[in-house]
């Protein structure tokens, strides 16, 4: 019976208060779980996310979609990529990362630069009018952190920071552990 503690057959004093005591936690964990997991989907879908979006847009003075700015950031963050490479680095199909880096191009936001050991490859880069709306999008994220925050005291600031870390740290763990569990 998937996840469920199923009570042991051998049925002492003992062996009930260990069931009780692990279903009791198992319940704990369930609840703990099931909050955190609504608390990120309402942030990461729905009407949150759109209206979060909206709010940078205006903070930025640029209204572009949550593609562009995860694309620009990677590039800023890590240099001149191929587009099969910044497909991969985004989770955006290569046809649709593809149709992206010309509508950013247009935008004159990245700019195509000669691949370093191979000719018939090239390399997109950000260009100084992306770097400069990834440093207003980042200036905007603080901002809008600031106004959340701003009833928080120092130490749950300071709680919060270190345990999102850290989850952010165990989500790369899990992708890393499933990378080197599929074959390429």
């Amino acid at each position: 019976m998937g996840g469920y503690l199923q009570f042991p057959v051998k049925q002492t004093y003992y062996d009930r208060q260990v069931w009780y005591s692990l279903r009791m936690k198992t319940d704990v964990q369930t609840a703990d779980l099931k909050a955190i997991n609504e608390a990120l989907s309402a942030i990461v879908r729905g009407h949150r996310r759109s209206q979060v979006m909206k709010i940078l847009n205006r903070m930025t003075g640029a209204d572009y979609d949550p593609q562009v700015f995860a694309t620009l950031i990677i590039l800023d963050r890590s240099g001149p990529m191929r587009v099969t490479d910044l497909a991969e680095s985004t989770s955006i199909a290569l046809p649709g990362m593809s149709r992206l880096v010309r509508r950013l191009m247009t935008l004159g936001l990245v700019e195509v630069a000669d691949h370093p050991s191979d000719r018939r490859a090239v390399m997109i880069r950000i260009s100084k009018k992306g770097e400069e709306l990834v440093e207003n999008r980042i200036k905007a994220d603080r901002r809008i952190l600031v106004r959340i925050l701003s009833d928080w005291n120092e130490e749950d600031r300071s709680q919060f920071a270190d345990l999102f870390t850290r989850f952010v740290r165990s989500i790369d763990r899990l992708i890393a552990e499933e990378a080197n569990r599929q074959p390429a």
